[in-house]
């Protein structure tokens, strides 16, 4: 059973813009150790960020469609894979939230053009 949606779009000059004026802090707020380490060895850089920031973007309004969960950035978690984005984990307040609302899969889709990055996020329970 769907227990939530989310889909989220991004403007890949956006994180351009937001990685070439990158203050110190910035992608450690955001993105995991293993996330940055995937996005950072990937040959169009930007466009992974794009699509991972996407991503936990769709998987925050799926989670939370009122928008007050207290999940941070870093506790959903784009895991690498053979596709741009393949898998997400749950860490701290976001798998807490996942817990209280049953979820039990998650499943991510996304799309990039060299201008935009696509995510689309669907939470699943099973009895």
């Amino acid at each position: 059973m769907v227990v939530g949606l989310g889909v989220d779009i991004l403007d890949v000059d956006r994180m351009d813009a937001q990685l070439r004026g990158e203050d110190a802090g910035f992608l450690r707020s955001v993105f995991t150790p293993a996330e940055i380490a995937a996005c950072d060895g990937h040959r169009h850089r930007t466009r992974r960020y794009a699509v991972c920031f996407a991503a936990k973007e769709a998987a925050l309004k799926a989670l939370a469609p009122d928008g007050d969960a207290g999940v941070g950035w870093p506790d959903i978690e784009v895991l690498a894979g053979p596709t741009p984005a393949n898998a997400l984990a749950f860490h701290r307040a976001a798998a807490a939230v996942a817990a209280r609302r049953g979820v039990t899969g998650a499943r991510l889709s996304v799309a990039c053009t060299h201008r935009l990055a696509l995510a689309s996020v669907v939470l699943e329970s099973h009895p």
